[in-house]
């Protein structure tokens, strides 16, 4: 395992990244990524402490032989463990009811298996297990959030899926079913302390789920590129990350068992994470925290269906504005999506959009049941902070309209 901000600038050893300090991002404090380094944590086990709160999801991770080496090891290595499956997106009541089951257990670590769900539910349970308080009660956008205590029981990622770029966030998406809506925990503290990032553990994902959550990854990339609090390190990560994710997606709509390809999204996807933390992100997640809640649907289904018609209702605001700042970065982004780092005209980077979504075979909102008389509301309750250009209700409903009557 490497310190993460070490990690970054040895795997971007060129002349470009020395003038780059990854030090003052929000990172976790160690980072292990490549293939086989699931050994790692395996090897690690005894370091966390004798006693482990283990976080899956439902079926695919526990059936593995991944899962059935660790537990033997543990059981070797004397290690009691606590196990934990999540079987959807965690909710506020969700986290509550393990945190009552657990919270009187001496728990040296909590380590999290599985996609972005499982990784924030298990940032939720290292934050907030020793907490008083409901869930719900540090979640932001909540009235007056309380502040999380340092109490937190040091916790380690390890995603089977390239695209939420958990691994690396210092936030953890919970839903709240009452009010149908996401909300976030968000603080330091949460970031993970160690990630284990192995490529091998996403060799199996199905093609909707690679996709979609490789969509998710790309989109965080480009919102964190144009986002008003990006800075040179982000701005360096998230460029380097869209170049790359932009291609590997586009390799795997060719050839799905292109390895070098989803060894690519797993670094890509980390980084977005990165970048998130950093940057944050803009009105393709705002719209994903609120459709999220109200519907049924995928988080990455959302991202990559609203991707292009947001940065281009983005686009044209800021060439209305002359924000010059902004549209050149879009020119950097177009050229990214041609795997250059060229500058090129915008129209190039919606086009390659629409392609790369074409290919991936992924469903349209409409059909997980987001409707036209849906787009008011869920317009009016959408957020656009970070993005370089406000977005008036009307224009967030026409983003909506856009990705409706795409063929």
């Amino acid at each position: 395992m490497e310190n993460t901000a070490e990690f970054l600038r040895n795997f971007f050893s060129t002349e470009n990244v020395k003038k780059h300090s990854f030090s003052n991002l929000s990172l976790p404090k160690k980072v292990c990524l490549g293939e086989g380094s699931f050994d790692e944590l395996e090897k690690n086990l005894s370091l966390f402490g004798k006693k482990v709160f283990l976080v899956t999801g439902s079926q695919s991770f526990c059936k593995s032989d991944y899962f059935t080496r660790m537990t033997k090891i543990m059981a070797e290595s004397e290690i009691k463990y606590c196990h934990v499956k999540i079987p959807s997106e965690p909710t506020v009541e969700m986290i509550d009811f393990i945190r009552g089951q657990h919270k009187k257990q001496r728990i040296d670590a909590v380590i999290a298996v599985g996609g972005g769900s499982v990784l924030d539910a298990g940032k939720a349970i290292s934050a907030l297990i020793y907490e008083t308080e409901p869930a719900r009660c540090f979640l932001e956008n909540l009235k007056d959030p309380k502040k999380l205590s340092e109490k937190k029981i040091p916790f380690i990622a390890v995603p089977t899926t390239s695209g939420t770029g958990s691994e690396a966030t210092k936030n953890a998406v919970l839903s709240i079913p009452d009010l149908k809506i996401k909300a976030s925990l968000r603080d330091e503290v949460i970031i993970p302390d160690v990630a284990i990032i192995d490529p091998l553990l996403t060799y199996s994902l199905s093609e909707r789920t690679a996709f979609s959550s490789g969509m998710d990854a790309l989109t965080q990339l480009a919102e964190s590129f144009i986002s008003v609090k990006s800075c040179k390190e982000t701005d360096f990560l998230a460029g380097e990350g869209f170049r790359r994710a932009f291609a590997a997606l586009k390799d795997l709509t060719h050839d799905f068992c292109d390895k070098n390809a989803k060894n690519e999204m797993s670094l890509c996807a980390f980084i977005s994470g990165i970048t998130l933390a950093n940057a944050g992100l803009g009105p393709v997640h705002g719209f994903a925290a609120v459709i999220g809640g109200m519907f049924d649907v995928p988080h990455g289904i959302i991202c990559a269906n609203l991707l292009r018609p947001c940065l281009k209702k983005t686009w044209n605001l800021c060439r209305e504005n002359k924000n010059e700042k902004a549209l050149d970065k879009f020119r950097k982004l177009a050229g990214f999506s041609e795997n250059s780092d060229c500058l090129i005209e915008e129209e190039i980077l919606f086009e390659n959009l629409e392609k790369l979504l074409s290919k991936t075979g992924l469903e349209k909102l409409e059909s997980c049941g987001v409707k036209e008389e849906n787009f008011r509301r869920l317009s009016q309750m959408t957020s656009v902070k970070n993005n370089p250009s406000d977005i008036s209700v009307e224009g967030m409903m026409e983003i909506l309209g856009e990705e409706k009557n795409r063929s």
